[in-house]
Formats: structure tokens, C-alpha cells, sequence
């Protein structure tokens, strides 16, 4: 009975082992999803300091960086999607992809707006020369000519696309309105200028150069309205990519909150039933020895007492109180039993002969 007591506490013991192994399994899985969570928040850190450098240098190797990390957390994605078996996170992971891969498409967008800017500006940035170069052979020739009026509005002219170029510097490196407007004003003062200039323009002394300088600050202000546009487009995807930094980040929050919420029911069960069935098995454990106990005792009082009982008849013997009508207990059939009736047989003949 102790025996099957025993193992029964021990199958208890093996099942509760074997359960809880299902359980660490599972909580090492959960831990894994933590991990890659994690990894893809660091990825999505270091992307941000690339995204940041490139938008200060605009150096087109930065781009290669970028598609590492942009190729580590598409790949630590595909892992934590793979492991995940919780259907809560299973939203938050849609979210993240979603944003991951809008966040992964905006720096190829934003270099090539990056690109066709350079390229503008330094179209815009030509036809500014050619106008201060036309408006200076202007002057070169009213001087010449001693024609102050004319001299004078050229001059007015050259101040005013000085401070539209030196605005638009400004703009195109700070992104700041305030700039473009400082230019818009400096540009509408130069356009008039150049109007002013026109009666000069039946003279073939300044012909040639007006009709430059009229057809580049056309040039001029239509380039600058693009750079404008592009600017804007810019700072859009600059601020779409910073919101998606924060959906990522927001969706990892997500993910890890709910790691360790499901961590620690896994946790606080395994420990349950860890309890439970330590218990369970020290019960059992308890009982059987409880029984084996009994059992023991049972036997030796089996054993114990007709040896007690032959150990004061041979002790009567020895002293002569000797009653010949006394008998043995012969009901075992052990050795004590057959001792017990042989002795009695010696009391029947001693008896018979006496």
C-alpha cells in the first residue's frame, strides 16, 4: 500500500514536472518577443541618428546605413511575427509593420526631394548670377553713358536680388517662412526694379543685357517657387517620419507592456502549480509514510508478542513456577508458532510422565 502511495506521489511530482516545462517553454517564448522588440527599438534609434546626420550633411552613404537598420527591423519583425501566439499582440504587430514600412519608404522619398532641392537651387542659384552679371554690365554701361537714372535703378536692382539670394540661402538651409517671405519682398522689389529698366530696352546699348536679365529673373522667381514646394514637401515627410517613430515606438510599448502582463501570469501559474503539486506530493508522501508506519508496527507486534510470551514461560520454567495445564498461543504459523507447539508437546509428555 506505501508502495502505491509512493509512486502515486511521484507520477504527481513527474506530471507536475512536465506541465511546468510546457510553461517555461512558454515563457521563454514570450521573453524571445520581448527580445525582438527590444532589438527593433534599437534598430529604429540608431535609423534616427542616420535620418538626422543625413538631414544635416546630406551625404547619399548615410543611405546604406539606413537600409541596414531598415533591413534588421524588417527582419527582428518577421522573427517576433514567426514566435507570436497572442492574439492581442498580434494587433499591435500590424500596427508596427504598417508603420515600419511607411517609416522604411520615407527616406527614399525624402532623398530624392533632398535631391531634386540641391538640383533647383543650384539652377536658381545660376540664373541669379547671370542677372547680377547683366545688371553690372548695365551699370558698366550708364556709367559709360553718364546716365544716372539708369545707373541708379540698376543699382536699386542689384541691392534688391542680393537680399532675395541672400533670403533664399537662408530658406533653403533653416526651412524657416519667415525667410521665404524676407525673399518674396527682396524678389517683387527686383522685378519691379527690372520694369523700371525697361524704357531702356530700344537702346542696343543695354538690349542684350536687359532682355538677360528680364528672362533670368523670370527663371529666377518661377526656380524658387519649386525650391518653395519642395521645401514644404520636405518638412512634411521630415514631420510623417517623426510620427511614425512614435507609432513604432508606441506599438513596442504595446508589445513589451503586454510581455511582461503575460510574463507574469505565466509566472505567478507556474509557481501556482508548482505549489499545487509540491503539496499534493508531500500529502501523499506524508500518508504513505504514515501507513508504512502502521504497517511496521502492525509486524513487530505480530513478531514481539509471542516471543514476549515464550521469553516469560521459559523465564517461569527457569524460576519452577511451572503451571502444567497452561498452553501456548498456536494460531501463527510462522517459526514462533511452531516453537509454540513444540513446547506445548514437551508440557503434554513432561505431564504424562509426571
Amino acid at each position: 500500500m506505501s508502495i502505491v502511495l509512493m509512486l502515486i506521489a511521484l507520477g504527481f511530482a513527474i506530471f507536475g514536472l512536465s506541465s511546468n516545462n510546457e510553461d517555461v517553454k512558454m515563457v521563454n517564448i514570450i521573453s524571445e518577443e520581448a527580445n525582438m522588440a527590444a532589438l527593433i527599438q534599437k534598430e529604429l534609434l540608431e535609423s534616427q541618428k542616420v535620418f538626422k546626420t543625413f538631414q544635416l550633411t546630406g551625404d547619399v552613404n548615410l543611405q546604406h546605413q539606413f537600409t541596414s537598420h531598415k533591413d534588421n527591423m524588417i527582419r527582428y519583425l518577421q522573427s517576433l511575427k514567426e514566435i507570436n501566439v497572442n492574439e492581442e499582440r498580434k494587433a499591435y504587430i500590424s500596427d508596427l509593420e504598417v508603420a515600419m514600412y511607411d517609416y522604411s519608404d520615407g527616406f527614399a522619398f525624402y532623398k530624392t526631394l533632398d535631391e531634386s532641392r540641391l538640383d533647383h537651387y543650384e539652377t536658381v542659384g545660376q540664373y541669379g548670377v547671370d542677372i547680377i552679371e547683366a545688371l553690372r554690365r548695365m551699370s558698366n554701361t550708364a556709367h559709360d553713358l553718364s546716365e544716372e537714372e539708369v545707373q541708379m535703378n540698376v543699382g536699386k536692382g542689384l541691392e534688391s536680388i542680393l537680399l532675395a539670394r541672400l533670403s533664399a540661402m537662408k530658406y533653403f538651409t533653416f526651412h524657416e517662412e519667415v525667410d521665404y517671405q524676407a525673399y518674396q519682398e527682396a524678389f517683387k522689389s527686383l522685378d519691379d526694379h527690372i520694369e523700371n529698366l525697361s524704357v531702356v530696352q530700344r537702346n542696343l546699348n543695354y538690349k542684350s543685357d536687359f532682355a538677360l536679365a528680364k528672362r533670368n529673373t523670370g527663371l529666377y522667381g518661377e526656380g524658387m517657387i519649386s525650391i518653395h514646394n519642395i521645401i514644404v514637401k520636405l518638412d512634411d515627410q521630415i514631420d510623417l517620419m517623426e510620427t511614425k517613430e512614435v507609432e513604432i515606438s508606441d506599438a513596442i510599448t504595446k508589445i513589451g507592456r503586454s510581455v511582461l502582463n503575460e510574463q507574469s501570469q505565466f509566472e505567478t501559474a507556474v509557481e501556482k502549480k508548482f505549489t499545487t503539486f509540491t503539496s499534493m506530493a508531500m500529502f501523499i508522501s506524508l500518508v504513505a509514510i504514515l501507513v508504512a508506519t502502521g504497517i511496521a508496527s502492525w509486524i513487530l507486534r505480530l513478531v514481539l508478542v509471542p516471543i514476549e510470551s515464550l521469553r516469560k514461560t521459559f523465564e517461569s520454567i527457569s524460576s519452577g513456577d511451572v503451571d502444567m495445564n497452561f498452553r501456548l498461543s498456536e494460531s501463527s504459523e510462522d517459526e514462533i508458532g511452531l516453537m509454540a507447539r513444540a513446547l506445548t508437546n514437551l508440557w503434554l509428555t513432561s505431564k504424562h510422565y509426571g
